[in-house]
């Protein structure tokens, strides 16, 4: 079953969603959000979905305090309910998320103006949030991909502190789950934010995207880049084709 959760429709933020099945090849309404958000994360976790952070029409009612946090939820698919979880510490939109076995990672994006480096961490089993070891680099709009026992995070932005302009990242690093590290695994030729993202095999696809703030390339609007994850993990390189 293929799940599509909430999008924004004339500016409205809305917490609708819908579910489709391959099989019959029909689309069907699914119980709302608690929350309506846009710019959030979602991601399976042993069976459920869970929303996490974005924004919502709802903080520019709530006061902004130190202890801050950001709403996330679970649904049910077979009772089709959401129902609350304990919220991911400090604001956060426009992140990015990965699930390795009952965990979900969090990594990145924006508390209001500033763009995180900060990974947090999900335990679906004991609903408690962790803080992980952080990026290298600052990143808002990127994805990031679990292969095995590490995640790898391609594309996003960050603002340099002297002008504010938007610098895309041009790496792709990878973190160790076993270890809690990072590491630079190669650069992109031609650094994206909004991208998308998919492994098969061992190969990660990182796809589309913008290139820059004031246009969208679609001369090269189909970056396809290949990682050997196998070479990798033997001989700590990377090679791509």
């Amino acid at each position: 079953m293929i799940y599509e959760i909430s999008l924004v429709l004339q500016e409205n933020i809305h917490p609708f969603g819908f579910r489709y099945s391959p099989r019959y090849n029909k689309w069907t309404t699914m119980a709302p959000m608690q929350r309506e958000r846009c710019r959030f994360s979602l991601n399976v976790v042993s069976g459920r979905l869970y929303a996490i952070g974005g924004a919502s029409e709802m903080d520019e009612v709530e006061p902004e305090n130190e202890d801050e946090v950001s709403a996330c939820e679970c649904y049910t698919p077979d009772t089709d309910t959401w129902e609350s979880v304990r919220p991911l510490p400090g604001y956060r939109t426009q992140h990015a998320g990965a699930t390795w076995g009952h965990c979900l990672f969090v990594s990145g994006g924006l508390d209001r103006d500033i763009v995180l480096s900060s990974m947090c961490c999900y335990n679906a089993g004991t609903d408690v949030w962790e803080h992980r070891a952080p990026m290298l680099t600052p990143r808002a709009d990127h994805v990031m991909l679990v292969m095995g026992d590490r995640l790898y995070v391609c594309g996003g932005w960050f603002e340099d502190v002297d002008t504010g302009n938007r610098i895309l990242v041009d790496t792709i690093d990878v973190y160790d789950v076993t270890t809690d590290q990072w590491q630079v695994v190669t650069h992109i030729p031609t650094p994206r934010y909004h991208a998308g993202i998919v492994g098969v095999d061992t190969k990660i696809y990182f796809i589309g995207g913008f290139h820059s703030d004031a246009m969208f390339d679609r001369a090269t609007g189909m970056l396809i880049l290949f990682i050997k994850y196998e070479i990798f993990a033997a001989n700590s390189h990377i090679s791509m084709e």
